[in-house]
This record gives C-alpha cells, sequence and structure tokens, in this order.
C-alpha cells in the first residue's frame, strides 16, 4: 500500500478487476470492500482520478455505472497484484517451515470440514 501509495481498499477492488471487469458499482465494491455502494464510490473514484479506472454504461445497475480497467490501469493493476502477493509470500509464506506448514494444511482441513453451529 505503501509503496504504491493506495489504500488496501484498492487493492482489493484493482484485483478483482483484472479477474471479473467490467464490473457494476454495487457488485464490484460489494464484493471486495463490504461497503455500501455510496461509501464506495468514494474508493472508486480516487482510482478513477488517478487514471486507472473508467466509467461506462451498465444497464442492469441502478446507478447505471460500470467500472473497467485503462489499458494503463490494467498495467498498474498487475504491478499492485504482484507486490501484494510478494509481501504475502515474504511475511506469511516465507518465515514457515515444512512442519508449519504440514500443521496449517491439517488445520485448514478441520476447519473445512467442520460443521457449523446447528
Amino acid at each position: 500500500m505503501n509503496q504504491h501509495k493506495i489504500t488496501f481498499s484498492t487493492v482489493e477492488i484493482l484485483c478483482w478487476l483484472l479477474e471479473t471487469e467490467p464490473q457494476s458499482v454495487r457488485g464490484l465494491f460489494w464484493r471486495t470492500c463490504q461497503r455500501q455502494p455510496d461509501q464506495s464510490i468514494t474508493v472508486g473514484s480516487g482510482t478513477i482520478d488517478a487514471g486507472h479506472l473508467q466509467r461506462g454504461a451498465d444497464q442492469g445497475e441502478r446507478s447505471g455505472v460500470a467500472h473497467q480497467l485503462h489499458k494503463s490501469g490494467r498495467h498498474f493493476a498487475e504491478t499492485v497484484r504482484r507486490t501484494f502477493e510478494n509481501s504475502v509470500k515474504k511475511y506469511f509464506v516465507d518465515p514457515l517451515n515444512d512442519d508449519d506448514i504440514a500443521a496449517i494444511t491439517r488445520i485448514w482441513a478441520k476447519l473445512e470440514n467442520a460443521e457449523g453451529p446447528s
């Protein structure tokens, strides 16, 4: 976030758009930020102002607005995604040894198979 001078919400938005664009304002920001659309528009406006996103028409959306990446925005989003992935690796994967990874794998399998409250 510091390297690219953006918020974590913007990282989420850019990475999501790399996979599924264009997106309606409501759909994109609800999936990535769990925000109300009016709060989300503020997050999106910064990326539009910076030239990373463009607004387009979305007839299925009440606001009539959809977002997609500009060509330069796609390059920026790919750079942001690489930075994020490298940071996750550096701080959350590299410090672990094989025994740690095996333990996490076992724990994750238990959590995936656990039944929720009845």
